[in-house]
């Protein structure tokens, strides 16, 4: 961030004396990307493709921020552009397979970033982003090989220890993660994220306060995440303490007015308090902010569930399905609406991905999951009979 705004403020004295130095715009568009002003950015890229500028970072930059402002047709096709020209530059598979991860389009993401290293098995941005794909998409012996040859070619790579964590997190081996996370602080204890997930794995370890001074942590490193204030929640909500809960999503809209996190949260707090059209409100606040929200369409569809709506519920889960796969909860959920609907059968295959879902059913929370749904699938079947 700190070299962005130099790059930034160096173009901005020295392009009124350089109007057509192609190369020193796609250096300021670069920046301006780094720096989330993702309009100017556009702007300075075109213009330096306009020059004739040789530097193809004026085309990943211009791509990249097309995608970030939601135009992403128009940022693949940039990327498209940017391989037919320079078809071994490495930086531009890696920076389409990062948008493409950003996006949530993990199994797309997976052969640009392969490709990346392909050309460049030296090249370590792409490992990292790679590894992460491969996480999400259920893939977890293959990302753990990634953070192997990572650490590999740099032992003392923090980023490696933490994304190798989360990844034996979600195979369910807490106390393993531990280890990951302890080792990330050792090599940098300036990173917020690895205490975010150091307290998840606590919580899932069933130690909610020591979760929290994780959080703590996190949050005295950088108090303007709000990703830390949610976690945070979540253990409050575990334990049905509404009141600090809603303290807390308040921490969060104080820093950030429009954060999807807090309205999360608030919607979580309210079914949990039993109030339904509140919380279907929060989820339709959370939705105006991002479309693309699967956990507000989940909460939403729950809420409608839980005031016997049931049937208009079905249409959330089924959004909510579609922007996140791996999340089982939805499965769950909509499968309990069928199932009060009377549709056993329908309910039953939902009940069935729970039960033989993403390999991060090795979660405690997702353990339970998967035991009501076996239940419930049972009943559908006596239900049939």
């Amino acid at each position: 961030m700190v070299e962005a705004q130099k790059v930034d403020q160096h173009c901005q004295e020295f392009a009124p004396s350089h109007p057509n130095d192609g190369n020193l715009y796609a250096d300021w568009a670069q920046a301006l990307v780094a720096l989330g002003r993702y309009d100017e950015a556009i702007e300075k890229a075109q213009k330096a493709i306009n020059l004739r500028t040789t530097n193809p970072d004026a085309y990943g930059a211009w791509a990249y921020a097309l995608g970030r402002s939601g135009k992403i047709k128009e940022a693949d096709a940039i990327f498209l552009k940017e391989i037919a020209l320079y078809p071994k530059y490495r930086a531009g598979f890696y920076e389409w397979g990062s948008l493409l991860s950003e996006e949530g389009r993990w199994d797309e993401a997976i052969p640009k970033l392969r490709a990346a290293i392909q050309l460049d098995p030296g090249y370590i941005k792409p490992y990292h982003s790679l590894g992460r794909a491969l996480a999400h998409v259920g893939k977890l012996d293959e990302a753990v090989n990634i953070y192997v040859k990572l650490l590999e070619m740099d032992p003392y790579n923090a980023e490696t220890y933490r994304d190798w964590g989360r990844t034996v997190c979600h195979l369910g081996n807490f106390e393993l993660s531990l280890e990951k996370f302890q080792k990330a602080i050792k090599y940098d204890q300036s990173d917020p994220e690895t205490y975010d997930d150091y307290g998840m794995a606590l919580l899932n370890l069933d130690r909610p306060e020591e979760a929290i001074a994780k959080f703590n942590q996190s949050i005295a490193l950088d108090g303007q995440r709000t990703q830390p204030y949610y976690d945070w929640d979540l253990v409050l909500i575990g334990q049905q303490k509404y009141d600090q809960a809603f303290d807390v999503c308040q921490k969060m809209t104080a820093i950030y007015p429009k954060s999807v996190l807090a309205r999360d949260a608030y919607a979580k707090i309210l079914i949990g308090q039993g109030h339904l059209p509140e919380a279907i409100d929060k989820c339709k606040e959370a939705l105006s902010f991002d479309p693309k929200d699967a956990l507000a369409y989940n909460l939403w569809g729950q809420a409608m569930d839980l005031e016997e709506n049931s049937y208009d519920a079905l249409p959330k889960f089924k959004m909510a399905a579609q922007l996140d796969p791996y999340d089982i909860s939805v499965e769950e959920n909509w499968g309990s609406a069928l199932m009060r609907l009377g549709h056993f059968l329908e309910a039953k295959d939902h009940f069935k991905k729970v039960i033989d879902g993403h390999p991060s059913l090795a979660l405690p929370n997702n353990r339970a999951l998967i035991e009501e749904a076996q239940r419930k699938a049972k009943e559908c079947d006596d239900r049939l009979k």
